[in-house]
Order: C-alpha cells, then structure tokens, then sequence
C-alpha cells in the first residue's frame, strides 16, 4: 500500500527578508549540501524548528542542539540516569561542581566511569546544596 504524502507550493520572492526568500538560496544550499531542492527546503525548516521551537526531552527544551545530543539524552531519561540532561564529558562543568571544595573534586575527577560519576556528583548535590529541612 502506497503511503500518502502531503505537498506544499513555495512561492519564491524575488527578494530577501526574514520571512521571504529566492529559488537561487534553496538551489545554493541544495548545492552546497549535495541534495535535491525539495531536501534542502526539509533542511532548512527542520534547522529553523531546531533553533525557535526546539525539542522537548523530559522537562527541558533543547534549542539548537544537535539531534545526536538530543538522542543521548532522551536515552539517559528513559534509563533514570542521574544528571540526565549533562553529556559525559560536561559532568565536571557546572556551577554545582565548581562550589564544591578542591579535595571533592579532586575525587570525583578520578572516577573515569561517567555511570559512577554521575551517581557521586548527584549525592554531592543533595548533600551540599539541596536543604531538606521542611518548613
């Protein structure tokens, strides 16, 4: 069975401004990227939907991001990973981090499995910063 596609018209302007735009501007990025016209037209509204809309992963928005970041994300989230939204190699640069004393951190940088680490740095966390006393 044939699967059903939408279509939609583009009417090109003979102009530039932010909500208009050429035929040559589509044909220089289908150019530049080696893909026919109708792909560079996704290209460039998938890029623009990436950049002002963004992607929802758990409670965070990712503006501008790139859809491999985006994907080990949303596995970490599905999996219950501690610190779910910072990529392995940014553990150790965040605020949180940063407050914590120099004997600390220099534990935690030992540690080279990002798993064990992350689980550290989120008790860290609770210990240091997360007051639990309840009014």
């Amino acid at each position: 069975m044939k699967k059903e596609t939408k279509s939609l018209v583009v009417r090109f302007s003979d102009k530039i401004s932010e909500t208009e735009t050429t035929h040559e501007r589509v044909k220089a990025i289908a150019d530049r990227l080696g893909i026919s016209q109708n792909k560079a037209v996704h290209y460039a509204i998938n890029l623009t939907h990436n950049q002002i809309i963004g992607q929802q992963v758990g409670c965070i928005t990712y503006l501008g991001a790139p859809q491999d970041a985006i994907q080990r994300a949303q596995e970490r989230v599905a999996q219950g990973v501690p610190m779910a939204h910072t990529e392995d190699d940014q553990l150790e640069k965040n605020l949180f981090f940063s407050l914590l004393p120099e004997a600390t951190k220099k534990q935690v940088h030992e540690v080279t499995d990002p798993a064990e680490k992350r689980k550290i740095i989120k008790q860290l966390i609770q210990e240091h910063f997360l007051d639990e006393e309840k009014e």
